[in-house]
């Protein structure tokens, strides 16, 4: 007997985290096969929830902009979601905060677990492992990373005329760009994405030729940790990142967060004069990326005993 589950919500072209990382979750949770359903009118076991809201047209998202806060918070606090499934599961990769209530079985996103039975931490940089023999679930490099090899040192190899620091944005907030302004007094900064016109499909081939990758988070939020961190690592660079990874999987020695300092004037000071000492960079390099890893396993124990 197979479950049919339904996703509702998630981004446009999500079908690599759809069909790699959840369709084989629910099978292992479930110990059975899965079967997609795309009619929102049929009834299904599961429908998985993200954040996305589906398009209107434009004229009504352009009357509804205003409004749409206040109603859909009421329609939350109401408990309406207007499904036909009989378990449902919201997530998020965003920072955005669980809509706590009735209307959900399981909530998993970047809450801590002690709020709720019911949450689960799942941050989105665990979606870069292949998990279920599937292929990654979410990222923006051709590498399928290990979390064995992450919880171990790698071996810096020098490679002559590396560059500066390169960036990838597609969210080109002031912060950032001024950060990266006050980067670009130490070296220039390669400037790569949508942000700045220049879309990259693999970070991996062009973030190898500098020491440094910038891989700022959107926004701070406790355990609000992406990909962005796992990839500035992966592609054989230091990370300069800014985030709170308050679960601390992360080795914080393996990157220079502008969160751990007073004021930016201290975290450049730091990144220029680790880019100034081979010795310094090297220290830093040769760091494993992870402290712990993430337990897949019992976070399938933990949605059995939600959603059976």
């Amino acid at each position: 007997m197979s479950i049919s589950i339904r996703f509702s919500g998630f981004w446009k072209n999500s079908q690599q985290i759809e069909n790699s990382f959840f369709k084989p979750l629910v099978e292992i949770v479930y110990d059975s096969s899965v079967v997609i359903e795309k009619d929102p009118t049929t009834m299904v076991d599961l429908e998985i929830f993200s954040v996305f809201p589906s398009k209107r047209k434009i004229s009504s998202r352009f009357l509804n902009r205003f409004s749409k806060f206040t109603r859909e918070t009421s329609l939350i606090m109401k408990g309406e979601v207007y499904s036909k499934s009989r378990k449902r599961i919201w997530y998020s990769g965003e920072n955005k905060r669980a809509p706590l209530g009735n209307q959900f079985d399981v909530y998993l996103g970047y809450e801590p677990e002690e709020f709720s039975q019911q949450i689960h931490y799942l941050p989105l940089w665990v979606l870069g492992f292949d998990h279920f023999g599937k292929g990654i679930g979410h990222g923006f490099t051709s590498l399928v990373p290990n979390q064995d090899k992450l919880l171990t040192s790698r071996k810096y190899k020098p490679v002559k005329d590396k560059g500066f620091c390169c960036a990838f944005l597609g969210n080109p907030t002031s912060f950032r760009l001024g950060i990266l302004r006050s980067l670009a007094k130490i070296e220039n900064v390669g400037m790569y994405g949508n942000a700045f016109g220049n879309p990259v499909l693999d970070k991996l081939d062009i973030a190898e030729k500098y020491k440094f990758a910038f891989c700022f988070e959107n926004n701070l939020y406790p355990g609000y940790v992406t990909e962005k961190l796992l990839e500035a690592y992966l592609v054989n660079c230091i990370p300069l990142y800014w985030g709170i990874d308050s679960s601390q999987y992360f080795n914080s020695h393996a990157f220079i967060n502008l969160n751990e300092f007073d004021n930016i004037d201290k975290f450049i000071e730091k990144v220029a004069k680790v880019y100034q000492s081979e010795e310094e960079y090297v220290h830093i390099y040769e760091q494993p990326l992870l402290a712990k890893k993430f337990d897949m396993d019992l976070l399938i124990t933990k949605l059995r005993n939600n959603l059976l």
